[in-house]
Protein backbone atom coordinates (compact mmCIF):
# COMPACT_ATOMS: atom_id res chain seq x y z
CA UNK A 1 0.00 0.00 0.00
CA UNK A 2 1.40 3.40 -1.22
CA UNK A 3 2.11 6.06 1.91
CA UNK A 4 -0.71 8.28 -0.09
CA UNK A 5 -3.37 5.16 0.53
CA UNK A 6 -2.24 5.17 3.76
CA UNK A 7 -2.25 8.78 4.92
CA UNK A 8 -6.03 8.82 3.34
CA UNK A 9 -6.96 5.94 5.26
CA UNK A 10 -6.14 7.10 8.36
CA UNK A 11 -7.50 10.73 8.10
CA UNK A 12 -10.50 8.88 6.80
CA UNK A 13 -10.54 6.33 9.99
CA UNK A 14 -9.33 9.68 12.22
CA UNK A 15 -12.95 11.35 11.83
CA UNK A 16 -15.64 11.19 9.18
CA UNK A 17 -18.16 13.92 9.48
CA UNK A 18 -21.14 14.48 6.82
CA UNK A 19 -23.48 16.66 6.73
CA UNK A 20 -27.27 16.03 6.50
CA UNK A 21 -29.16 19.00 5.14
CA UNK A 22 -32.62 17.42 6.20
CA UNK A 23 -34.78 16.50 9.00
CA UNK A 24 -34.24 12.89 10.28
CA UNK A 25 -34.67 12.29 13.76
CA UNK A 26 -38.04 12.14 15.26
CA UNK A 27 -36.96 11.69 18.95
CA UNK A 28 -40.37 10.39 20.06
CA UNK A 29 -41.04 7.39 17.54
CA UNK A 30 -39.50 4.14 18.49
CA UNK A 31 -40.03 1.28 16.47
CA UNK A 32 -40.14 -1.99 17.67
CA UNK A 33 -36.24 -2.91 16.28
CA UNK A 34 -35.41 -0.34 18.54
CA UNK A 35 -36.23 -1.98 21.85
CA UNK A 36 -34.11 -4.50 23.18
CA UNK A 37 -35.56 -8.05 23.25
CA UNK A 38 -35.82 -10.58 26.19
CA UNK A 39 -33.91 -12.95 24.31
CA UNK A 40 -30.68 -10.37 24.58
CA UNK A 41 -29.01 -9.40 27.83
CA UNK A 42 -29.36 -5.53 29.03
CA UNK A 43 -25.97 -5.20 28.69
CA UNK A 44 -26.22 -6.02 24.95
CA UNK A 45 -28.00 -2.19 24.89
CA UNK A 46 -25.16 0.46 25.11
CA UNK A 47 -24.83 3.17 26.96
CA UNK A 48 -24.93 6.57 26.12
CA UNK A 49 -21.58 8.75 26.21
CA UNK A 50 -23.27 12.04 27.09
CA UNK A 51 -26.27 12.98 28.99
CA UNK A 52 -29.30 12.85 27.16
CA UNK A 53 -28.04 10.91 24.45
CA UNK A 54 -30.68 8.57 22.51
CA UNK A 55 -28.51 5.15 21.69
CA UNK A 56 -29.98 3.06 18.63
CA UNK A 57 -28.65 -0.15 18.05
CA UNK A 58 -28.24 -0.53 14.27
CA UNK A 59 -29.55 -4.32 13.99
CA UNK A 60 -32.05 -5.84 15.80
CA UNK A 61 -31.91 -8.17 18.07
CA UNK A 62 -30.57 -11.70 17.03
CA UNK A 63 -29.32 -10.38 13.54
CA UNK A 64 -27.47 -12.87 11.73
CA UNK A 65 -25.14 -9.33 10.97
CA UNK A 66 -24.07 -10.11 14.70
CA UNK A 67 -21.31 -12.44 16.07
CA UNK A 68 -24.30 -13.74 18.76
CA UNK A 69 -21.15 -15.22 20.99
CA UNK A 70 -20.12 -11.84 21.61
CA UNK A 71 -23.58 -9.46 21.13
CA UNK A 72 -24.22 -9.79 24.95
CA UNK A 73 -20.74 -8.54 26.08
CA UNK A 74 -21.10 -5.00 27.53
CA UNK A 75 -18.83 -2.33 25.59
CA UNK A 76 -16.30 -0.97 28.03
CA UNK A 77 -15.96 2.56 28.44
CA UNK A 78 -12.35 4.11 29.28
CA UNK A 79 -12.62 6.82 31.46
CA UNK A 80 -10.46 10.42 31.27
CA UNK A 81 -7.95 11.00 33.76
CA UNK A 82 -8.12 14.74 33.83
CA UNK A 83 -11.67 15.17 33.21
CA UNK A 84 -14.35 13.44 35.90
CA UNK A 85 -16.89 11.20 34.38
CA UNK A 86 -15.93 12.05 30.39
CA UNK A 87 -15.59 9.23 28.49
CA UNK A 88 -12.53 9.14 26.17
CA UNK A 89 -12.85 6.02 24.36
CA UNK A 90 -14.82 2.63 24.03
CA UNK A 91 -13.56 -0.97 23.23
CA UNK A 92 -15.99 -4.39 23.39
CA UNK A 93 -17.89 -3.22 20.72
CA UNK A 94 -20.01 -6.17 19.66
CA UNK A 95 -23.21 -4.20 18.61
CA UNK A 96 -22.89 -1.25 16.55
CA UNK A 97 -25.27 1.94 17.33
CA UNK A 98 -25.51 5.71 16.88
CA UNK A 99 -26.31 8.15 19.36
CA UNK A 100 -28.58 10.70 18.77
CA UNK A 101 -28.10 14.31 20.31
CA UNK A 102 -31.56 16.33 19.03
CA UNK A 103 -30.86 20.20 18.57
CA UNK A 104 -33.22 22.55 20.94
CA UNK A 105 -36.41 22.57 18.89
CA UNK A 106 -36.48 26.37 19.20
CA UNK A 107 -32.83 26.54 17.41
CA UNK A 108 -33.35 23.09 15.73
CA UNK A 109 -32.03 23.86 11.76
CA UNK A 110 -32.87 20.01 10.95
CA UNK A 111 -29.24 19.79 10.10
CA UNK A 112 -27.30 16.34 11.09
CA UNK A 113 -23.90 15.70 11.68
CA UNK A 114 -22.78 12.31 11.73
CA UNK A 115 -19.56 11.99 13.74
CA UNK A 116 -17.52 8.85 13.53
CA UNK A 117 -14.31 8.89 15.80
CA UNK A 118 -11.21 7.45 14.76
CA UNK A 119 -8.42 5.15 17.18
CA UNK A 120 -6.56 3.01 14.60
CA UNK A 121 -9.01 -0.01 14.97
CA UNK A 122 -7.88 -0.81 18.51
CA UNK A 123 -10.15 1.91 20.22
CA UNK A 124 -12.99 4.13 19.66
CA UNK A 125 -11.97 7.71 20.44
CA UNK A 126 -15.09 8.55 21.00
CA UNK A 127 -14.45 11.52 23.43
CA UNK A 128 -11.97 14.42 21.37
CA UNK A 129 -13.35 12.89 17.60
CA UNK A 130 -16.90 12.81 18.76
CA UNK A 131 -18.74 13.86 22.21
CA UNK A 132 -16.70 16.70 22.46
CA UNK A 133 -17.90 18.44 19.48
CA UNK A 134 -22.18 17.96 20.46
CA UNK A 135 -22.35 21.13 22.78
CA UNK A 136 -20.83 22.83 19.73
CA UNK A 137 -23.32 21.86 17.11
CA UNK A 138 -26.10 21.67 20.06
CA UNK A 139 -24.96 25.86 20.10
CA UNK A 140 -25.91 26.31 16.46
CA UNK A 141 -29.18 23.87 15.94
CA UNK A 142 -27.60 20.90 15.15
CA UNK A 143 -28.34 17.77 15.83
CA UNK A 144 -25.73 14.71 15.86
CA UNK A 145 -25.46 11.45 16.02
CA UNK A 146 -22.30 9.68 17.31
CA UNK A 147 -21.45 6.28 15.36
CA UNK A 148 -20.39 3.32 17.29
CA UNK A 149 -18.75 0.99 15.31
CA UNK A 150 -16.98 -2.90 15.66
CA UNK A 151 -13.15 -2.77 16.20
CA UNK A 152 -10.77 -4.73 13.83
CA UNK A 153 -9.32 -5.51 17.11
CA UNK A 154 -12.07 -7.58 18.17
CA UNK A 155 -11.77 -9.59 15.02
CA UNK A 156 -13.94 -7.51 12.89
CA UNK A 157 -12.89 -6.62 9.27
CA UNK A 158 -13.27 -3.53 7.33
CA UNK A 159 -16.60 -4.97 5.66
CA UNK A 160 -18.24 -5.33 8.77
CA UNK A 161 -17.32 -1.61 9.58
CA UNK A 162 -18.35 -0.59 6.35
CA UNK A 163 -21.65 -2.64 7.02
CA UNK A 164 -22.08 -0.22 9.82
CA UNK A 165 -22.10 2.74 7.87
CA UNK A 166 -24.24 1.35 5.38
CA UNK A 167 -26.85 0.10 7.71
CA UNK A 168 -26.62 3.82 9.27
CA UNK A 169 -27.40 5.39 6.32
CA UNK A 170 -30.30 3.22 5.52
CA UNK A 171 -31.43 3.51 8.88
CA UNK A 172 -31.31 7.72 8.58
CA UNK A 173 -33.29 7.43 5.24
CA UNK A 174 -36.08 5.06 7.05
CA UNK A 175 -36.31 8.38 9.90
CA UNK A 176 -36.04 10.66 7.72
CA UNK A 177 -39.40 9.13 5.54
CA UNK A 178 -40.97 8.89 8.62
CA UNK A 179 -40.54 12.50 10.02
CA UNK A 180 -41.84 13.45 6.27
CA UNK A 181 -44.59 11.63 6.78
CA UNK A 182 -45.37 13.24 10.11
CA UNK A 183 -44.98 16.49 9.20
CA UNK A 184 -47.31 15.58 6.09
CA UNK A 185 -50.07 14.25 8.15
CA UNK A 186 -49.71 17.57 10.83
CA UNK A 187 -50.13 19.60 8.31
CA UNK A 188 -46.47 20.99 8.25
Amino acid sequence: MSSCTLKAARLLGSLIVFLLASSVFPCDAASPADSPSSSVSPAATPLPILAGGLVLPLYPPGSPLLNTARAREPEVFNMSKPVAGRVSSIVNIHNPSIELHTADPSLNTDTTVILAAGGGHSTLNVGSEAADFVPYFFNYGVNTVILRNRLRKDGYSVWHMAGSVHRLVSRLGVLAEARRGDQGAAGH
